[in-house]
């Protein structure tokens, strides 16, 4: 009899045409942008955003579930040996990093992948629907959190989209992305 010892845990176990078939969990890697939880070994959970980088817990901002707080800047697990747990996010952690956030007046852009500051009224910002090329600019009045196009410049007229104007060549880029 042959022992053979693995490092990985085994998903299963199946035997076909006279061989055994040993089917190895995969490592979970979260990718660029990408909302991930992780529990460490020393009873540490968090919900981060990923950031590109050599560690697969390197993250732009993450929410530490233990204290209901949020840790800003690069973080990251300093040894991948610690990692009891990692998996994507559910929709309610999401939630949890996303309403921590905005507490902060911040958000997640996941298409430029960076964390945005949220448009506060009196802000001179870019407004939008659906089409980008279709942006105006104008003094945010009000916002409505219940409607599907909350922001207004002017009363009566309501976007869906809404950041803060940075410059002319940012709004020119802005409405020049396909």
């Amino acid at each position: 009899m042959q022992t053979i010892e693995l490092n990985k845990r085994v998903a299963s176990i199946e035997v076909a045409d006279d061989k055994i078939i040993i089917n190895l969990e995969q490592k979970y890697i979260p990718q660029d942008g990408e909302y991930f939880y992780v529990k460490t070994k020393t009873n540490s959970e968090f919900i981060g955003i990923k950031r590109k980088g050599e560690y697969i817990t390197s993250r732009y901002y993450s929410y530490d579930i233990k204290y209901s707080a949020i840790c800003s800047g690069e973080g990251r697990v300093s040894n991948d040996n610690l990692i009891e747990e990692i998996r994507p996010a559910t929709k309610e952690e999401r939630e949890l990093l996303n309403k921590a956030l905005e507490a902060r007046g911040k958000k997640w852009n996941p298409e430029t992948k960076q964390i945005e500051e949220l448009p506060k009224i009196g802000d001179f910002c870019i407004f939008w629907g659906y089409d980008k090329r279709m942006a105006k600019c104008g003094v945010l009045r009000r916002i409505d959190s219940h409607n599907h196009y909350p922001y207004s410049m002017h009363y009566g007229v309501y976007y869906k989209n809404c950041i803060p104007f940075q410059s002319v060549e940012h709004f020119k880029g802005f409405i020049n992305e396909t």
